[in-house]
């Protein structure tokens, strides 16, 4: 593997990142949005893979990440045009003027 270069802060954050190789199940949780037992049964479907530590399973942050590049696209169509453009603003003022002068007229005629 190539060399990794990391800036380091103050609290170290990044080098500690830059050093972990596997997280435990609730945070691997937190990233996949899935529960425990539906990590196990990836593990056990070989999706993730699973490292003990100190008697505790931990999920592989290789394998997370390979679980996620394999994850399909998901397309988002741009937003549409609205319709309540400059042009339809004149025709709806056009039309309710007609509507207005058909309404003088009847009305013209009635009292007539």
């Amino acid at each position: 593997m190539p060399p990794v270069e990391v800036e380091i802060s103050e609290s170290g954050d990044a080098l500690v990142a830059a050093l972990t190789f596997s997280v435990p199940l609730k945070i691997a949780g937190q990233i996949l949005h899935k529960g425990r037992s539906k990590l196990y049964e990836m593990a056990g479907e070989g999706v993730l893979d699973f490292v003990k530590s100190d008697g505790r399973c931990e999920v592989t942050v290789e394998s997370i990440r390979r679980y996620q590049a394999g994850l399909p696209r998901n397309p988002i169509k741009p937003p549409t045009k609205p319709n309540h453009g400059l042009e339809d603003l004149k025709r709806l003022t056009e039309r309710r003027r007609e509507q207005r002068a058909k309404r003088r007229r009847g009305a013209r005629s009635a009292t007539k």
